[in-house]
């Protein structure tokens, strides 16, 4: 077989072609992971910078090494160049968030934790050696008039939100890696409720101030849609990335009688907007236990799904059964790396049984955690390896 990109391989995934290859990916790595990995032997070329606290994940599936056009190392090269995985995903650099920025402040300090003000206008407590989630503790919209003001960090037309067209065809012209809209992260429609009032002030919201929730969900939709417009006619994008962190262990944090009244209109018009400009894919990223509202994803164009938690009760091969066309990323489930060679192995097996019906990409269904041995994840890649090259 001829050389493949992995531009191609993904191609392949997403349009349910198996005969092409399979890529080498992983989802990502808990910082830990990766220092307890170099204390066990793996070899430290470009170790992460870890100086605030606040780069606790490190994200491999999808690429920030573009977003200045310099081919720096970024913060999982160590692993990827050891494991010996294929080349990523890359975001086209663009700044979605809030611009200008708010300035970042440390509000309160002890000798473990801090209280800063981000530059999205959150206030948060964070421990000072990354080792935990941080704590959110205000968000920067509560009303309507907070809404206004936070709105007007968000103008398309702002210095600074894109590179130059003549930056972007000479970096994307001839890539063979895989290219996505993503933006810094484009929200989902409960997720931008999420990010502007925080959990309880969005689910509250949608009670005692859904004309607000839908003059918010109105405004980002348009704002997205203008964007991307002009990101979509400078390079064209093998798929649209929609973070959508809206599920948990037993599943939604709003019902689907919500999500079709207050999300469901606004992924149909940007779903559609974008594959009028020539976008095919759409992939939702979303942790926790998404089946009540896979179908209602499915049905305002989503194409592909992921993690897939498996300590959710998400089940890959149950998903496939019943949606045969839905592209599902992950579904490895990270406890089994830590339970030695036959959890592993029974992993595998199931990542073989997928592969037979294609639209997946195997990795694991969030981040590698620090329980994870080095001599666990290098059997279970040396498996998974296995498996993907017997289909070269």
């Amino acid at each position: 077989m001829k050389n493949v990109t992995t531009r191609e391989m993904l191609q392949g995934i997403l349009e349910f072609d198996t005969s092409v290859p399979i890529p080498k990916w992983e989802f990502g790595y808990w910082y830990d992971t990766l220092m307890r990995w170099y204390s066990e032997g793996m070899p430290k070329i470009h170790p992460p910078s870890h100086v605030d606290g606040r780069a606790q994940f490190i994200g491999a599936e999808v690429c920030a090494g573009g977003s200045d056009f310099a081919n720096r190392p970024t913060a999982d090269y160590d692993a990827h160049v050891h494991f010996g995985l294929d080349e990523r995903i890359q975001a086209m650099p663009i700044n979605m968030s809030v611009l200008p920025p708010y300035p970042y402040k440390v509000l309160e300090e002890d000798e473990e934790n801090m209280v800063t003000q981000e530059d999205d206008g959150k206030l948060v407590k964070i421990r000072k050696d990354g080792t935990s989630m941080p704590m959110f503790l205000e968000y920067p919209v509560k009303n309507r008039d907070g809404f206004i003001r936070f709105s007007q960090r968000f103008d398309a037309n702002t210095p600074g939100r894109f590179a130059t067209a003549e930056e972007y065809q000479k970096y994307y012209k001839d890539r063979q890696f895989p290219l996505i809209l993503n933006g810094g992260r484009t929200c989902g429609f409960f997720s931008i409720l999420r990010e502007c009032l925080g959990v309880e002030g969005a689910i509250y919201g949608l009670y005692d101030q859904p004309d607000l929730m839908h003059e918010i969900l109105t405004f980002f939709t348009d704002y997205y849609i203008e964007i991307y417009k002009r990101a979509l006619a400078i390079v064209e994008v093998d798929f649209l990335l929609i973070w959508e962190d809206m599920c948990f262990k037993n599943g939604p944090l709003i019902s689907p009688k919500q999500f079709a009244e207050f999300c469901v209109p606004y992924y149909r018009k940007l779903i559609n907007e974008m594959k009028r400009l020539g976008v095919k894919h759409f992939v939702v990223d979303t942790d926790g236990n998404c089946d009540a509202l896979t179908p209602l994803f499915i049905d305002v164009g989503v194409t592909g799904i992921y993690p897939y938690e498996v300590a959710a009760g998400m089940d890959i091969e149950k998903t496939r059964a019943e949606y045969s066309d839905l592209v599902i990323i992950g579904g490895i489930d990270k406890r089994a790396l830590t339970a030695g060679k036959a959890a592993i192995d029974n992993e595998v097996h199931k990542v073989e049984r997928m592969l037979k019906k294609g639209g997946y990409l195997p990795c694991v269904d969030h981040a590698v955690p620090p329980d994870v041995s080095l001599e666990n994840y290098t059997y279970f890649r040396s498996q998974m390896d296995a498996l993907l090259e017997r289909g070269r």
